[in-house]
């Protein structure tokens, strides 16, 4: 019959083999991608991207700025050149250039802030790309070690499940039943009892029901129906 210290030793594997499993889970996880290296390439990705809408934007503001400077000469020219000699024509000339000369004011002073932009975007990107390609080194030269963190708590998840096993195949079944059903119920089968209370719902448990449990006898709380231990 399996006494309550066995029972107890059996909620310690478990809850250790609990651990185990989540922290291998996620040594192995590592292994396969690392978020915060994700997060680093889609900084950098993102900062590259504005880097191109930059280069592109301030192309075209060149572009625009050429071609307002192309249709400003030509109309200068057009003006000196003694063809046109209507008054009117001329103020036409005069008003269509004045208006070149505004867009052109306005096309340069947007063009010197996408230059501004360009470079601050452009020395973001190199250094967030020196910042990953360092970051990606390191995970390389670290991945060894992370190799071998894993096949190790792999192998003592192995001796710790055979311990588990070994362990649960002295028990009889219907105290591991009740052990299952009670761990599955509440997380928790086994309490243990000290001062004459019971440490997971803090209730005073009767001096005879101790004495039973302390004899190895397995009794529940009556309270939480956990099964008592008295170490």
């Amino acid at each position: 019959m399996a006494s309550p210290a066995q029972l107890f030793r059996l909620e310690q594997l478990d809850a250790d083999l609990d651990h185990r499993r989540a922290a291998l889970a996620e040594a192995r996880r590592r292994l396969q991608r690392d978020p915060e290296a994700e997060a680093s390439e889609a900084r950098l990705e993102r900062a590259r991207r504005e880097e191109r809408e930059a280069i592109t934007q301030q192309r075209r503001l060149e572009g625009d700025l050429a071609e307002v400077e192309s249709r400003l000469k030509r109309d200068h020219d057009r003006l000196y050149s003694g063809q046109i000699v209507d008054s009117r024509e001329l103020a036409s000339l005069e008003r269509e250039m004045q208006t070149y000369r505004e867009r052109r004011d306005a096309t340069e002073t947007a063009l010197l802030g996408a230059m501004e932009q360009t470079e601050r975007l452009q020395e973001e990107a190199a250094t967030l790309g020196r910042q990953t390609e360092a970051g990606r080194a390191q995970r390389e030269t670290g991945r060894p070690a992370l190799v071998r963190q894993v096949e190790e708590m792999a192998a003592a998840l192995v001796d710790c499940e055979a311990e588990r096993e070994a362990l649960a195949a002295e028990l009889d079944a219907p105290a591991l039943s009740m052990y299952t059903r009670l761990r599955q119920r509440a997380g928790h089968a086994v309490s243990h009892v000290s001062g004459g209370v019971c440490q997971w719902c803090r209730v005073g448990i009767p001096p005879k029901d101790v004495q039973h449990a302390r004899a190895g006898a397995l009794v529940n709380c009556t309270n939480c129906g956990r099964i008592l231990y008295v170490g």
